[in-house]
C-alpha cells in the first residue's frame, strides 16, 4: 500500500494504528488525518525514537496493510445486496 492509499482510507488505517501502538489518542490521529510527515513527527514523540527509526517502522507497518482488498470484498457484497433488490423489484404481487 502507498501513502495515497492511506490518506484516502485513513479512517480504517487509523484504527490499525491504535491497535499496533496505544499511544496514539484519536485526537492525535485526527490532527495527523493521513499526513506522513505529522505522522513521522509524532511517531518520534511518543516512542522516543530518531527520525530514520520511525520512517523504517511506519513504512513497514503501511507495506503490510491489505485496505484495498476489504474494500473490494464491501463493494462485492453491496453490489450482491443491490442484484438481490432489483430481483425483488420483478416480482409482481397477486392478487
Amino acid at each position: 500500500m502507498n501513502w495515497d492509499q492511506v490518506t484516502r482510507d485513513w479512517l480504517s488505517v487509523s484504527q490499525q494504528i491504535k491497535l499496533k501502538w496505544g499511544k496514539f489518542t484519536n485526537d492525535d490521529l485526527a490532527m495527523i488525518s493521513g499526513g506522513r510527515e505529522s505522522f513521522v513527527k509524532l511517531f518520534e514523540q511518543r516512542y522516543g525514537d530518531d527520525k530514520a527509526t520511525a520512517e523504517k517502522k511506519i513504512d513497514a507497518f503501511v507495506a503490510g496493510l491489505k485496505l484495498p482488498q476489504e474494500r473490494g470484498n464491501l463493494l462485492s457484497w453491496s453490489q450482491h445486496c443491490w442484484k438481490n433488490i432489483k430481483s425483488f423489484a420483478r416480482i409482481r404481487p397477486r392478487i
